[in-house]
């Protein structure tokens, strides 16, 4: 993706489309599903590609690769950039991420996450106690 780390704040319109910042503007497709937690993830042309492949490498037969690969997929989009610069977010998608009308994006290396803005807010409090462990297991100064 571009430059790798930021946040963003922006508004979806009625039509559920959001205006795509700037360090993503070059970019005219991208490929979108659900992720894990009540978010969803955003990828490159190039990193879905790479994805692909790991997912054909799962087999039909294990029970748990079959859900993950029915979940994961048939989730997935392709996502156009309009003349715009606009990026229009499918219906079932805003509702898994719970999404209302404020979005966060999160560029984060080789994804992009949206979340709720509201969802988003529980999460970062919640989670802000890994930061010292993470940082120490890591060698981060912070």
């Amino acid at each position: 993706m571009v430059e790798n780390v930021g946040i963003f704040h922006l508004t979806l319109d009625s039509k559920n489309r959001f205006f795509l910042p700037k360090p993503f503007k070059r970019y005219k497709k991208f490929y979108i599903t659900m992720g894990l937690e009540n978010c969803l993830l955003i990828y490159s042309p190039k990193k879905w590609n790479d994805i692909i492949l790991k997912l054909k490498k799962l087999s039909w037969n294990k029970e748990s690769h079959r859900k993950f690969l029915r979940l994961f997929l048939s989730r997935a989009r392709v996502l156009n950039v309009d003349s715009q610069s606009r990026v229009l977010l499918p219906q079932d998608l805003i509702e898994h991420a719970k999404i209302k009308k404020r979005i966060v994006l999160l560029n984060l290396l080789s994804r992009i996450e949206i979340w709720s803005e509201e969802e988003f807010k529980i999460y970062e409090k919640e989670s802000r106690v890994v930061l010292p462990k993470v940082a120490e297991e890591l060698d981060i100064e912070m």
